[in-house]
């Protein structure tokens, strides 16, 4: 099984910058030449990174829910939540911003050793069931962040071109600026309460743990983990109290989605640096 883990990490990643080329070309050219082929090479890329979930799974006799693996698992999430937003809104651009991060954050989980067992193996889950929802709950919440800030700087990029009245506005294949504020609404005031739920399991699973040390909210991850939850209400703020512009509000949601990447970078990383 190992051997078929590195032949599917192998095509999976030859599949996602196949897809990530044709999204880039559809959006570039603005055609729909090549759209059925798009679509079969990254729904083939999501089946071979599912299968190589299955197969290190099986290697590992489970799938590790810390890790490496939990970057490897995060940019699996993304892809499933692109394919059904996708699906639902039929709006393909999307795939130029998703489909490059999934293939960085599948190959850096695969160099920081996501087909190796950590130390422990899944020891925190036997003592703490909850974990799974945890660790989904953030994923969920993650995924529509990024699709956030993605429509952020679609839009940003749209008003500058409106700035400079070009012509690239009325003839580019990007959703309008309307469709955009609608998403970046929604994705904040849906995906908040979900990232807000794993935070709260998080510190009640802290303050359950009898021999946790009392400075357990110093970790770079929690820490970073407020940071974003409090950029995620100011956007809430910017967008449904304050009469902010649409401006203001993509550029703190780009601030935002950067940090959600850093802090799922992080979860992968200081679990291995102990």
């Amino acid at each position: 099984m190992e051997l078929a883990s590195i032949l599917l990490v192998c095509v999976s990643a030859v599949l996602y910058l196949a897809a990530a080329l044709l999204y880039a070309y559809q959006l570039k050219t603005r055609s729909d030449k090549y759209i059925s082929v798009q679509d079969r090479v990254s729904g083939a890329a999501l089946l071979c990174q599912t299968l190589l979930i299955g197969a290190m799974a099986s290697n590992l006799s489970g799938t590790p829910l810390q890790g490496a693996n939990i970057l490897m698992l995060a940019s699996w999430s993304v892809m499933v939540v692109y394919f059904i937003f996708e699906k639902i809104t039929r709006r393909r651009t999307y795939g130029a911003f998703i489909v490059p991060i999934v293939l960085i954050a599948m190959v850096m989980a695969w160099e920081l050793g996501a087909a190796v067992a950590p130390d422990g193996g899944n020891a925190v889950y036997k003592d703490w069931p909850l974990l799974v929802v945890h660790i989904v709950a953030y994923f969920v919440a993650a995924a529509i962040f990024i699709f956030g800030g993605a429509s952020a700087i679609m839009l940003l990029y749209q008003e500058r071109q409106i700035k400079r009245k070009s012509a690239d506005v009325v003839e580019s294949r990007l959703p309008g600026l309307s469709f955009l504020k609608k998403v970046m609404r929604r994705t904040i005031v849906i995906g908040l309460p979900i990232f807000l739920l794993g935070i709260l399991l998080g510190i009640v699973r802290a303050m359950g743990t009898p021999d946790i040390s009392p400075t357990w909210w110093m970790s770079p991850r929690i820490i970073l983990s407020f940071i974003v939850l409090a950029v995620s209400l100011v956007v809430l703020a910017q967008s449904y109290i304050t009469r902010t512009s649409a401006g203001t509000v993509a550029k703190t949601y780009v601030v935002n989605a950067v940090l959600v990447l850093i802090l799922t970078v992080l979860s992968a990383i200081l679990p291995m640096l102990g």
